[in-house]
């Protein structure tokens, strides 16, 4: 008996949580497309094809953005309907506790929070990507100019200004600032294009060095070895373009960064904790319909978690945000207010449990 009403249970959930993430991400996907219709229109190829491929893009990041919303509004109406129905009750009434009810959504936290990981990691970077690439709405470059804005890149000693890279293995408008062992610029060396050949890079067309008191042009030449294109190029990008793997991969790579290396780090414990979100809910929701499960308070509760969820997602975005800052530890700021979440549901349950 036990097993099926677990079962009953998480599906519920499932069912209500699938209802309202389609019927949301639908709503928004379709406001987002009118906000940005003439852009999308006066693109290349046909305005639906524009539109459609838009939706596409958009879906995986929109997805990742109202997904804690979805989390909780599921959870919610669950428990309401259950309540309503006297569900709840009678599960009480053949001997499911908190604990048992918490069990018994485990699966789905699972399923869900690892499908929001797969998403968030690897459909919603390279959407991302591409959408930059196209410039529309929110991606389009900073000041609206159009202009690709300049990479640096610190690698060793160096540190690297690069106006445009056309092809994987060409670079234009290239500065090189050299720093002594304080830290200092001591010389720079610019040049309109840098060539990739033979595991180096080469400085060619109107190379000129320049240090204190000195301006002089200088032949072709070779400028750096073991910066290979590729690193170029994740450099280039957000920590948002980049997937888990790919995040790593850079932090273990700490001769070259474009970024603060806790910003790298701080991407990499936000998509973990994400997903963790849905446990925590569940232990702030499941206890509070335990304790107030006439229905009669129904109602209250509901109010009540969308209050407490609005609370949270402030108190998250202001810690992500000092994280970014650099004002707070990155492992501090990705996971207190799921740890604040989970405290408080589990402080719930256990005294439930004990009284």
């Amino acid at each position: 008996m036990v097993s099926t009403l677990k079962f009953y249970l998480g599906k519920l959930f499932l069912q209500q949580w699938i209802f309202l993430a389609v019927g949301i991400l639908s709503l928004i996907l379709i406001l987002d497309v009118m906000s940005n219709s003439d852009a999308l229109v006066d693109l290349p190829n046909t305005a639906i094809a524009n539109i459609f491929t838009y939706m596409y893009l958009r879906a995986p990041i929109v997805f990742v953005r109202i997904f804690p919303f979805t989390v909780v509004l599921a959870i919610l109406i669950s428990f309401m309907s259950l309540t309503r129905r006297l569900e709840l009750v009678a599960m009480s009434g053949v001997g499911m506790s908190q604990i048992n009810l918490l069990t018994a959504l485990v699966p789905i936290g699972l399923l869900v929070g690892g499908l929001h990981f797969f998403i968030d990691d690897q459909l919603s970077t390279r959407a991302t990507s591409a959408l930059k690439t196209w410039g529309i709405g929110d991606y389009a470059p900073s000041g609206g100019s159009g202009a690709p804005q300049s990479t640096w890149i610190r690698f060793q000693d160096r540190t690297l200004k690069i106006g445009l890279i056309a092809r994987p293995s060409e670079l234009h408008d290239i500065k090189v600032f050299l720093r002594d062992d304080r830290g200092i610029v001591v010389e720079m060396v610019q040049a309109k294009r840098a060539i990739f050949r033979d595991d180096r890079w080469y400085l060619q067309d109107e190379v000129r060095a320049v240090a204190p008191g000195e301006d002089r042009s200088v032949a072709p030449a070779e400028v750096l070895e073991g910066l290979d294109p590729a690193l170029i190029r994740t450099l280039q990008a957000d920590p948002d373009e980049l997937d888990f793997a790919t995040l790593t991969s850079v932090l273990s790579r700490a001769e070259a960064t474009s970024k603060p290396a806790y910003i790298y780090e701080l991407e990499i414990h936000r998509r973990i904790a994400q997903p963790m979100f849905v446990f925590a809910v569940f232990l702030l929701i499941v206890p509070l319909f335990q304790r107030f499960d006439r229905r009669e308070g129904t109602v209250a509760i509901l109010f009540g978690g969308v209050g407490v969820s609005f609370v949270f997602f402030t108190f998250d975005n202001l810690m992500m945000a000092l994280g970014e800052a650099g004002q707070l530890p990155t492992i501090l700021a990705a996971w207190a207010g799921i740890a604040l979440f989970s405290i408080i549901g589990a402080y719930l349950t256990i005294s439930k449990e004990v009284l």
